[in-house]
């Protein structure tokens, strides 16, 4: 796998992930709020509310955000990022990252790997339709698109039934993965400064 020196400072690798994860929750709020709704006409019309459409963009954001904690973390511990959008090779190069500073396979690594396959294989909302084991999100483009190589039907004609323990789940997904990013980051960051 081709690698790439990373020619920005650590911070904007974890400022870019720390975004997308905001904006996944800005937008959970805001099916749950309906804050802007009456304010554009275009949107109100468009039922994008009443079918729920906006949990597409919502969870890609959440998805490309844990592509980026990956990034992030081994662009901390390497100066190197991989263009890869794929979780088994993310996963090997977070390991030998964190190897090489002798932090060990660890609770925080399991929890994020965990998370990771969780929303690649698409594994969420376990009483919605959505639950496929046979799917991996390989391009990171399954709510991208309306269309994608991993064929697969998102169903967005029921996602008006999608349930508030649904939300739920992806909102306490998104904080549990906001604390493993501050926590990695900042044992990465002890490992880094004892080193030198």
């Amino acid at each position: 796998m081709k690698k790439i020196k990373s020619e920005v400072w650590f911070i904007h690798w974890y400022k870019y992930c720390q975004a997308y994860l905001s904006l996944a929750h800005i937008g959970l709020l805001e099916l749950k709020n309906e804050t802007y709704r009456k304010k554009f006409d275009e949107f109100e019309q468009s039922n994008i509310y009443t079918d729920k459409i906006l949990l597409v963009p919502t969870i890609w954001c959440l998805k490309h955000a844990i592509e980026l904690l990956f990034k992030a973390l081994i662009a901390c511990i390497t100066k190197e990022f991989s263009a890869t959008h794929e979780n088994p090779e993310l996963h090997e190069e977070i390991k030998r990252a964190l190897a090489s500073l002798k932090i060990k396979d660890n609770q925080l690594l399991r929890d994020l790997i965990f998370l990771s396959d969780k929303y690649y294989k698409l594994n969420f909302w376990n009483s919605f339709s959505i639950s496929n084991s046979s799917i991996s999100d390989d391009l990171n483009d399954v709510f991208r698109y309306p269309e994608s190589k991993v064929n697969f039907n998102l169903g967005i004609e029921k996602f008006h039934e999608v349930k508030e323990e649904n939300h739920e789940e992806l909102e306490n997904d998104i904080k549990i993965l906001h604390k493993l990013l501050l926590k990695l980051s900042s044992k990465i960051g002890e490992k880094k400064s004892k080193a030198s």
